[in-house]
């Protein structure tokens, strides 16, 4: 699948109209404190709005070129705003399977490890979690365990017919040492095992997540910016 071609099953699976450079998205998920979301593709832009500000985002003449800076000084006016981003990142290819750490096997979870990995989620923050999105009942799930106990998954979230969302989260005490990296390698070649092509989420930020997903392979698509009104 090349790039074009995900972009295409990508927009297709948000519902955007992947002819046009410019979309504006009414989203009635969006709100006061986050009333707009950017999506940048090569020479295209979607923008999810809350209701309330589409008229002005249309009046506002918003262009590829604008950064994104500039688009939310034209939509939010005098507001105090900071913006926040993230990638969407996707292979094509089946990813080498890296070192673990010693003593450590991956399998397939099932609802029989539903324990183990409550057992894991009870060392991660919150943040951690929100941001990793694994639980027992994603679609496809696969665990690394060392000594018998459960110290990193990753799952899938099928979107559509042919696209795949993975997340990943380790425990505090096994990063840095391989542990995510063979999780994600593992369930990216089941992905496309299935004929489906993997995606990877993270913020832009998140300067580990970013550094593992091109480490296997991954190509950046799509960067995404929240707008977020401050007080």
């Amino acid at each position: 699948m090349s790039k074009e071609t995900f972009l295409k099953s990508f927009y297709q699976f948000r519902e955007w109209d992947f002819d046009k450079p410019v979309l504006i998205n009414p989203n009635e998920t969006m709100g006061d404190i986050d009333p707009v979301a950017l999506w940048r593709s090569d020479d295209r832009i979607v923008l999810d709005v809350t209701p309330a500000l589409v008229d002005r985002v249309r009046q506002a003449n918003i262009t590829p070129e604008l950064s994104d800076r500039e688009i939310a000084k034209r939509v939010l006016g005098n507001e105090r705003f900071a913006l926040y981003r993230g990638v969407v990142t996707f292979t094509e290819h089946p990813v080498p399977q890296p070192p673990c750490c010693e003593h450590a096997s991956l399998r397939v979870l099932t609802r029989k490890d539903k324990r183990a990995l409550e057992l894991m989620k009870m060392t991660c923050t919150e943040p951690e979690l929100a941001h990793g999105q694994v639980a027992i009942d994603d679609d496809l799930v696969v665990g690394v365990f060392k000594d018998d106990v459960l110290v990193g998954a990753a799952s899938l979230w099928f979107w559509g017919n042919d696209l795949a969302d993975i997340g990943v989260i380790t425990g505090p005490k096994f990063r840095n040492n391989g542990v995510a990296s063979a999780v994600v390698a593992e369930i990216c070649n089941r992905a496309i095992a299935m004929g489906r092509t993997p995606i990877y989420r993270c913020d832009d930020d998140n300067i580990a997540s970013v550094k593992l997903a091109l480490a296997l392979g991954f190509e950046v698509a799509v960067v995404g910016t929240d707008i977020i009104v401050e007080e």
